[in-house]
């Protein structure tokens, strides 16, 4: 039962973005995974991990894949990083 809740969740990512979601969502996973980070996001790892990405990135590619972050974990995975203020900022 829980799979198939997981899947229907998953479809409400909307339709011709999900891959796209996918693929930024990603890069985001293997990096945790890399540090041996919890299985839920935090607010100290999402600092982190964007922290990191500052250096590289433009904002308005910051503020994508945030977005983009949100989504993945607040659909499939029932979290809710908009209230990681320190964050945002």
């Amino acid at each position: 039962m829980e799979e198939s809740a997981k899947r229907t969740t998953l479809d409400l990512l909307p339709t011709k973005s999900k891959q796209q979601y996918e693929i930024t969502y990603s890069p985001y996973l293997v990096w945790r995974g890399r540090k041996n980070l919890a299985d839920r996001s935090s607010e100290s790892v999402l600092l982190t991990y964007f922290e990191k990405k500052s250096k590289i990135w433009k904002s308005l590619t910051l503020w994508s894949n945030y977005s983009i972050i949100k989504a993945m974990t607040s659909i499939p995975n029932n979290q809710d990083i908009s209230e990681f203020y320190q964050v945002l900022a």
